[in-house]
């Protein structure tokens, strides 16, 4: 993208423009208030739970289901395999999940 200062519109092009308004939508989409239900693909982190080892481990959601989620999450290791189901995600309850 070029450098030019918002101050000369004219020094942009159109495509750059384009990109940049993509940019700043797809940015907006990433910011959710706190306050917005869990949903697919969010970043959560795992809070209040037993077992305590998977406390402050961090993952994606792969599906929403009643009162619980599937999360794929970024490092397994030391997670008992019963826990990881075949699709290699962690149902986990909501409530035991918060926003990174």
């Amino acid at each position: 993208m070029s450098t030019a200062t918002l101050t000369d519109p004219t020094a942009l092009s159109d495509v750059e423009i384009e990109q940049a308004i993509a940019a700043l939508l797809a940015e907006q989409s990433r910011r959710k208030p706190a306050d917005a239900p869990l949903a697919t693909g969010d970043r959560v982190k795992v809070k209040d739970i037993r077992p305590k080892y998977m406390v402050g481990r961090v993952g994606t959601i792969a599906k929403i289901n009643q009162k619980s989620a599937d999360v794929t999450l970024d490092d397994t290791s030391g997670v008992g395999p019963r826990y990881i189901g075949p699709d290699g995600t962690v149902r986990i309850p909501m409530d035991c999940l918060t926003r990174t």
